[in-house]
């Protein structure tokens, strides 16, 4: 892999910028794509998935051109979430466009935006974990950096994880259940750090309460210099990018639980205890967060570096059609139950 073939994530931002530039039809383009296209080709197109030597994963690690694909992708991500408000700001986009262009910033702020964001925020160095926090702005979520990192990866597979789903687990209430206390932990997270310094929770040092001025200032100055409309636009698309995420965590690690020993500790974390998927399409649109399981077993290592584990659950087919699946429940559980394995299954 090399980064330009990473390039074709660009595809994204670049569809849902059409389509709230130009209107239309063309605020249709990314739905349509997204949630039609790709889904019926990787019912079709054979599995790929990486096989690096150590020799060509050092490589491809030190190759700058992959972080310049990031951060291409935050510029993108936030332009075009730009354009969105401006245009809906200036009467450009009404009724059903409205709506199709609602949905085509919402899955490039979600599939894009939150999926870099995520990739970022395991970066050590502080300017690139900052670049992430503007990747999740569109989206209102930086409270995930800080939940994902130091909640989710310690947490996997765990009754105390909210996202970890469990096996029969509605789609609808995992969402409730892991928006809520993923947020609420965020903050608990912030404050126990703080306090175990001996300082006050409600500062500037708190990233929590940072993120909500920074948030709380881009939602005003939307409603000033682009109206209510636009301000409900941008909050609409803002909720269509965090459903995804949070449906993305619900089938990722979907009845897959780590066994508790007597005295109450949980085993390491491993292959087993994730889903990984060698569909082609969604590896390369989606920074290969599809190779989940290597994700979890090493949290630093860069994305173009993952590879597929053998003793990880397999799903059925890429991201965008396991987001649709994972909304009609019944189906749903009917697939991915039976390839559920009894050591790792759920209680």
């Amino acid at each position: 892999m090399r980064p330009r073939d990473f390039t074709w994530a660009y595809l994204l931002p670049a569809a849902a910028g059409a389509g709230v530039l130009l209107g239309g039809l063309w605020t249709l383009t990314l739905p349509v794509f997204a949630w039609i296209v790709l889904p019926v080709l990787e019912l079709v197109l054979p599995l790929s998935a990486p096989r690096l030597t150590p020799e060509q994963e050092e490589e491809v690690r030190q190759d700058p051109g992959f972080e310049h694909v990031l951060t291409g992708l935050v510029l993108s991500v936030l332009a075009v979430s730009a354009a969105f408000v401006v245009q809906v700001g200036r009467g450009a986009l009404v009724g059903w466009e409205l709506v199709g262009a609602i949905i085509a910033v919402g899955t490039c702020a979600g599939g894009v935006g939150i999926n870099v964001g995520h990739e970022l925020s395991h970066r050590r160095a502080a300017w690139r974990r900052a670049l992430g926090k503007l990747s999740l702005l569109p989206t209102l979520y930086q409270h995930f950096s800080i939940e994902h990192v130091r909640g989710h990866h310690g947490r996997v597979g765990t009754e105390a994880d909210p996202a970890s789903a469990r096996r029969d687990e509605p789609l609808p209430a995992f969402w409730v259940r892991s928006l809520v206390l993923g947020y609420l932990h965020a903050w608990k997270l912030e404050t126990d750090r703080l306090r175990r310094r001996e300082r006050s929770p409600w500062t500037w040092s708190n990233e929590m309460v940072r993120n909500t001025v920074v948030q709380a200032v881009v939602v005003g100055a939307i409603t000033v210099f682009a109206g209510p409309l636009a301000l409900g636009a941008f909050l609409a698309s803002a909720l269509f990018g965090a459903l995804m995420l949070e449906t993305v965590n619900y089938f990722e690690h979907y009845g897959l639980r780590r066994v508790q020993d007597a005295d109450g500790r949980y085993e390491q974390v491993a292959s087993r205890h994730s889903w990984d998927s060698e569909h082609l399409l969604s590896r390369v649109l989606l920074l290969q967060l599809t190779l989940h399981a290597d994700h979890h077993a090493h949290p630093l290592k860069p994305y173009q570096t993952l590879r597929l584990h053998d003793q990880a659950h397999q799903l059925p087919t890429g991201y965008p059609g396991m987001i649709l699946l994972a909304l009609v429940p019944p189906l749903f559980f009917k697939v991915m139950n039976p390839r559920l394995r009894p050591e790792v299954e759920a209680a």
